[in-house]
């Protein structure tokens, strides 16, 4: 164990030097390729800055300008130019110089200067199309640019970059022409290129510029043609070209895990990205191999050392290994358990100690079972708790107590009764020795919390003495039934209540405004015509008497509401299909009716509940669902028969809301429990409300006679 413990410290402390190792040089890693990235960034920027600059110089020269004021006479003459052909021999970037006023230019080269006058000849130099885009760039930005590599007619880039600066007039606010250098490639590369060992870069190394077209601008040190035809689309390139500059673990263009630090180089009008990444296995090879040679030391040793360590600890762990296989006997029950004791050492003198405390356990555990043979029918006899107390010391009591008042035994032994029980009677004497006394009370648990519980409560002889014996019972889950069950009773009585005077209020409302508005225009017309002409008289009574049918259909309208007579005339189908086409007429809502009910059933209380339910379900959808289709159904299936009423409305939440719908819900659900039916409803925000009833038949003899007929 200890060879294991020691090899498995060294291993740990091996793994994290291991870890700590890796990290540092792989932030050593990054910050050489970081310093790689920037020298080469100066380099290329600086040097798109001299050949910006030899532009400038070439532009402003009186050469180029002598040139530009002969081409607006239209009597140019290139011998002059002779001169830039001399300084483009200078140069190891340039080969070829433009000079163009947009109408026509002149081509200046290391050997001479020509004109070019047809496209064919300018095409030779560079792509008619790309000319055209360098002359509308110059003429937008007038300020020097680098033109990046184009893509040709044949779909291949190009491999000119061009240096363009424009040619001011003597204003120096006209733009009359411009001067344009090709940079060759391999200027980039010179650049770029990873020569040897000693660049900091190591064996597998490299780096390279990518374009906004995720196209290399510099060729690979491991990839050949690779320059505008290898496309590197890395996280890294991808980054860059969002303006972000880091140093990353990534695969890079060849499917290679390499360590790349990367940024955006941003220079007179170019977007490239810069690249300077190794070979994470280079740079992980050294600490790979120590790693493992230490791996290979441990192992080595433990192989070594773990059977010889076996031997000298099995001596030692043997008495160690027989003393816990007692011990585990010991606690299954087993007494009978004794070790022979050898020697002076320590595992002895343990040994002789075990001994003696089986001893003990022995003569404890007899005890213990007589004890608990006494008093297990007491724990048995009920799950009450029950409590023996004098005066209202406790003497005994049952583990039932202790879960009931949720204090330690020990704790209600030293307690009073009257710390956690109200009681009601009086110390028990000889003559109470017989009584009885049931009451409830409430018992105040070790959390506070309060529990109403029944006390039997009697007196009992124990030990000469006159004790009270107190038998509680947890009677909170009574409590709270009967709580819910006076809070549902009063919850019916007040929408029963609520109901009549609502109903009431609309009747008072309809009479008043309608029944009793009809009857004053009666009497006014009746009293009008009593003092009129005959002619008038008979207009007026005319007219009287169309007031008169209003009257008579109002007074049917709510008789019909209050019982709607074609309920019992023509049925319940009838009756809802009416109430659905009364909703969509007022309401202006669309209510479809469905049934396959051919039949009418004869109870009539259940053909009015169901009529009512229907009322107060398109009520709720008029009022509270801003629903545009309401559905409702009247099926006969087997047993029983469906009402469903289903809208498209706004819903709500069930769970939240549901106690705080109003009446109209109880009114619905005590009318279906009266006829002995299922009351379901569902709904959620933004998908409607249904509420489904089934009401079953009463007995299979009635249904086969049938009650829908």
């Amino acid at each position: 164990m200890f060879v294991i413990i020691g090899l498995g410290s060294v291993l740990i402390t091996s793994t994290f030097s291991y870890y700590y190792t890796k990290k540092a040089i792989l932030n050593r890693a990054f910050e050489q390729l970081t310093s790689v990235r920037e020298m080469k960034k100066l380099r290329i920027v600086n040097f798109f800055s001299d050949r910006i600059n030899e532009l400038n110089h070439i532009a402003n020269s009186s050469a180029t300008l002598v040139f530009f004021s002969f081409r607006k006479q239209q009597n140019a003459n290139i011998q002059h130019l002779n001169d830039l052909s001399d300084m483009l021999k200078n140069s190891p970037y340039f080969k070829n110089l433009l000079l163009g006023d947009f109408t026509g230019c002149v081509i200046v080269n290391e050997d001479t200067a020509m004109s070019l006058n047809d496209k064919d000849a300018i095409e030779s130099f560079i792509p008619l199309v790309t000319l055209k885009e360098i002359e509308n760039k110059v003429k937008e930005l007038q300020q020097p640019f680098i033109q990046d590599f184009k893509v040709d007619k044949g779909g291949k880039h190009g491999d000119k970059l061009y240096g363009v600066a424009p040619v001011f007039a003597d204003n120096d606010k006209e733009v009359i022409g411009m001067a344009l250098l090709d940079i060759e490639a391999d200027a980039i590369n010179e650049i770029m290129l990873v020569s040897d060992n000693r660049s900091g870069l190591g064996e597998s190394g490299e780096s390279y510029l990518v374009g906004d077209d995720f196209y290399m601008r510099s060729s690979s040190r491991f990839k050949d043609n690779s320059f505008l035809n290898v496309k590197v689309m890395t996280d890294a390139t991808v980054k860059a070209m969002d303006k972000i500059s880091a140093t990353e673990l990534i695969t890079d263009y060849r499917g290679k895990k390499v360590l790349s630090s990367f940024d955006l180089i941003q220079t007179f009008g170019l977007n490239w990205v810069i690249l300077a990444e190794i070979d994470f296995k280079e740079v992980m090879s050294d600490i790979v191999k120590a790693r493992n040679k230490i791996y290979f030391i441990c192992l080595l040793v433990f192989l070594v050392i773990l059977p010889v360590s076996y031997l000298f600890a099995g001596k030692i762990t043997f008495p160690i290994l027989r003393l816990n296989f007692a011990v585990n006997q010991v606690s299954e029950g087993s007494y009978d358990q004794k070790l022979n004791c050898k020697g002076n050492d320590e595992i002895a003198s343990l040994t002789q100690s075990f001994n003696t405390m089986i001893d003990n356990l022995k003569q404890k555990s007899l005890e213990i079972k007589e004890r608990e043979e006494r008093l297990q029918h007491f724990y048995d006899a009920t799950k009450d708790a029950i409590i023996l107390h004098y005066n209202g010391n406790i003497t005994l009591l049952n583990h039932a107590a202790v879960k009931i008042t949720g204090y330690k035994e020990e704790d209600l032994m030293r307690m009073n009764v009257d710390n956690f029980l109200v009681l009601k009677s009086e110390p028990p004497t000889l003559k109470s020795f017989s009584r009885s006394n049931i009451y409830e009370t409430i018992l105040v648990r070790k959390d506070q919390t309060l529990v109403d519980v029944e006390v039997q409560e009697n007196a009992v002889e124990y030990c000469g003495k006159f004790y009270d014996a107190l038998v509680i019972r947890d009677i909170s889950k009574r409590k709270k039934a009967e709580k819910a069950l006076l809070e549902e009773r009063e919850k019916r009585l007040t929408s029963l209540i609520d109901g009549q005077e609502m109903e009431r209020q609309r009747i008072s409302r309809e009479l008043h405004d309608s029944l009793g508005q009809s009857l004053i225009a009666i009497q006014l017309h009746i009293e009008s015509a009593l003092n009129a002409d005959a002619d008038k008289a008979n207009e007026i009574l005319h007219k009287t008497k169309t007031l008169f049918d209003s009257t008579i259909d109002e007074i049917r309208r709510i008789s019909n509401n209050l019982m709607p007579a074609v309920l019992y005339e023509f049925g319940i189908q009838t009756a809802l299909s009416n109430l659905c086409k009364r909703i969509e007429e007022s309401a202006k809502i669309e209510v479809r009716f469905y049934t396959n009910v051919t039949g009418e059933y004869n109870d009539g209380k259940i053909k009015t509940y169901i009529y009512r339910i229907a009322q107060e379900a398109l009520n709720n959808c008029v009022k509270h669902a801003k629903a545009s289709l309401v559905k409702v159904y009247l099926l006969e299936r087997t047993g029983h028969i469906n009402f469903i009423v289903k809208d498209n409305g706004c819903g709500f939440d069930l769970d939240k809301n549901l106690q705080g719908k109003g009446n109209g819900l109880i009114n619905m659900k005590e009318r279906a429990q009266l006829i002995n039916a299922r009351f379901e409803m569902k709904s959620a925000e933004g998908q409607g409300t249904e509420i489904n009833i089934l009401i079953p038949f009463n007995n299979y003899e009635q249904q086969n006679q049938n009650s829908y007929r």
